[in-house]
């Protein structure tokens, strides 16, 4: 196996697209048989990194509509089985969104208020974070828990 040969420039136009609040108009179509997941149905700004695991319950979210379907015997491309899962999916992509619109332009905030309790909150959130990570180290070491992880 041969090494592949270094990048040392870029070929082609460089692309660039905003990274703003963008969601479907609908994200399923009876007539195609066809649901949008993830980022083809939305896009989020990735500042909390969320855009995976938005995708992740979109994808659960319709394998759940379409087992409930198929288990009642319904059509699982048919209008009932997208139309359930575009229910199930649309409020919570919805209320993540604009947490996340809100958050971006929370941070990109100058206004002097905000920038003064976007501090504070970072620094409550690190302390907790800091506290959590003790505690926690503490009662294993205490023998109180003990790791799931590789046990049987």
């Amino acid at each position: 196996m041969s090494t592949p040969p270094a990048i040392d420039r870029a070929v082609g136009r460089r692309g660039a697209f905003p990274l703003k609040l963008q969601h479907a108009t609908s994200t399923v179509s009876a007539v195609h048989r066809l649901a949008l997941v993830g980022d083809a149905a939305h896009v989020v700004h990735p500042l909390a990194g969320q855009g995976l695991n938005i995708g992740m319950y979109d994808a659960a979210g319709l394998v759940d509509s379409l087992l409930s379907a198929a288990g009642l015997g319904e059509d699982v491309g048919g209008a009932a089985a997208l139309a359930a899962y575009e229910r199930q999916r649309l409020a919570s992509n919805t209320a993540t969104a604009a947490g996340l619109h809100t958050m971006q332009r929370l941070m990109l905030s100058d206004d002097p208020l905000l920038v003064a309790a976007r501090s504070l909150g970072t620094r409550c959130s690190q302390s907790a974070l800091a506290s959590c990570v003790l505690v926690c180290g503490y009662v294993r070491a205490r023998g109180f828990v003990t790791s799931a992880v590789g046990s049987h």
